[in-house]
């Protein structure tokens, strides 16, 4: 379950997303790595709120990390091939 997800664990790295309690007591987030041609990562999409709504729409928040951050690794790609 996504809501169970912590940094670094398995099913984070395997499905590119993470959630968890942040520093701020109170906020929480989501967050999507962004890879290089070879994979590695070298930036992120983080998207955070208060904890109360980030739970309540952690589906649609983790869809939009994860989407997003396909378009800009396809526009990384494009203009590395030209």
């Amino acid at each position: 379950e996504i809501a169970s997800c912590l940094v670094g664990s398995e099913m984070c790295i395997r499905d590119s997303y993470s959630n968890r309690q942040g520093l701020v007591d109170g906020a929480a987030g989501v967050a999507a790595p962004i890879l290089n041609a070879d994979g590695q990562p070298v930036a992120a999409v983080n998207l955070a709120g208060p904890r109360d709504r980030v739970v309540a729409q952690l589906g649609a928040l983790t869809a939009t990390a994860i989407q997003t951050v396909a378009r800009i690794r396809e526009e990384l790609l494009r203009r590395n091939r030209t």
